[in-house]
């Protein structure tokens, strides 16, 4: 996928790290932190969300996806994969510091023939826009 993104010839920097060390060692800071189709690999989402936060100048927004799930707070899947109760995502959001902005749910992708039910998430920092 970098080598991809590299031949596109658009990104000002591409690096390839784990998201949450990434995140912890960085001193960046960001108007938008964007994550699709990729948290699903985490259970307990404070451990993204609260280094996200940090990084977010004030009126900043954290945006990402995640599977869709009626077990709360979240549940592993025989793919793998994560699903977030939506009052998982409430929580975390309170306990990251950030506002929850929008909450909805979407069509993610297909997975063997069927459609992936997710919640299209946007969280915000408070402050100056």
């Amino acid at each position: 996928m970098i080598e991809l993104a590299r031949a596109r010839g658009i990104y000002d920097l591409l690096e390839v790290a784990e998201i949450t060390e990434w995140l912890d060692r960085s001193q960046a800071q960001f108007d938008l932190i964007a994550a699709c189709d990729c948290l699903v690999y985490f259970g307990d989402l404070k451990q993204v969300a609260g280094p996200a936060a940090k990084r977010l100048k004030p009126g900043g927004y954290f945006a990402f996806t995640v599977e869709r799930g009626d077990r709360y707070p979240l549940h592993l899947t025989y793919s793998g994969r994560f699903t977030h109760h939506p009052d998982h995502i409430r929580e975390v959001a309170v306990k990251s510091g950030l506002i929850l902005a929008s909450l909805k749910e979407g069509f993610l992708r297909m997975e063997g023939g069927v459609e992936v039910t997710g919640l299209l998430v946007l969280l915000w920092k408070a402050g100056d826009a």
